[in-house]
């Protein structure tokens, strides 16, 4: 069980929504050399949270790739980054990082040597994987597993996580060419999703008319607010869900769907199951 509620029961990922709004602020990639296999040196589940500060210093040419399930700020140098369940962490070598915990903090890791001469590539230090995080958290546990007996599969299966974090950077580029109206109206989205947010006011907060507001988002991410706002929703439902303790209606809550009578229905409808069964079947205690 991953313990992320204080003795008096509440949760201390209350601040997840604000997370998401500085994370959504900030974008910081990390050149790495791709165009060869990297070595592994060692590949493990880790846990730390005994303390509520933890530094690590990673060593000269040694690179870290972390999968994340809880919530908790990492700072490496001058550089602040909110990490939240589903985050896939690329570090360089040479650097402390300090992580600001909120107790006990389960996460995969992966210390590698890049291969010298490969051509660089940018990759994101910080990549909220939403939906993908089960298939990458598989692979990733899968890569831990055949390590112990087969060096070289391991370390091309690293290699192929490493691809996907930078091939999300190049589609992140790409919003780059989003109208930065829409891109306003993401980090509003992103800030209050778990309070009722009506179209009217988010068109006048991006700057738009409501009818201006949705063509965009038809335009560019091919479905309209109200859609697009219901589906971050449920992500974030099913991360906390896989990922963490919360109670389901405290769920429901931090989502913005606080009428757990509808928040079941609408995450029935995204997922074929019902949050329960969702937990039950892809929830941590299902994999110890």
């Amino acid at each position: 069980m991953i313990l992320l509620c204080n003795e008096h029961g509440n949760c201390l990922l209350r601040s997840l929504l604000w997370y998401i709004f500085i994370m959504a602020d900030s974008h910081t990639t990390r050149s790495l050399p791709l165009s060869s296999k990297p070595t592994m040196i060692v590949a493990q589940v880790g846990v730390h949270g005994d303390k509520p500060i933890a530094r690590y210093d990673q060593e000269k040419g040694l690179w870290s790739l972390h999968l994340y399930f809880y919530t908790a700020e990492l700072r490496i140098g001058s550089e602040r980054h909110a990490i939240r369940p589903g985050t896939l962490a690329l570090a360089p070598p040479e650097c402390t990082l300090e992580y600001h915990l909120a107790g006990r903090s389960e996460h995969l890791y992966c210390l590698f040597n890049a291969s010298p001469g490969a051509t660089a590539t940018p990759v994101p230090a910080m990549n909220y994987l939403g939906t993908r995080a089960a298939q990458v958290e598989a692979e990733f546990r899968e890569m831990i597993a055949v390590g112990a007996t087969n060096l070289l599969r391991a370390e091309v299966k690293l290699w192929d996580l490493l691809l996907f974090a930078a091939e999300r950077e190049v589609a992140g580029a790409a919003m780059s060419s989003v109208h930065p109206a829409v891109q306003r109206a993401l980090r509003l989205i992103e800030q209050h999703l778990g309070d009722t947010i009506a179209l009217d006011w988010l068109a006048d907060e991006a700057g738009l008319s409501h009818s201006h507001l949705i063509r965009l988002f038809r335009a560019h991410l091919g479905r309209p607010p109200v859609q697009y706002i219901a589906n971050r929703r449920m992500e974030i439902a099913e991360n906390l869900l896989r990922h963490t303790d919360i109670p389901v209606k405290d769920i429901a809550q931090q989502v913005g769907v606080p009428d757990l009578h509808l928040f079941n229905k609408t995450f029935r409808k995204a997922s074929n199951l019902s949050p329960r069964a969702y937990r039950d079947l892809n929830g941590y205690a299902s994999r110890v």
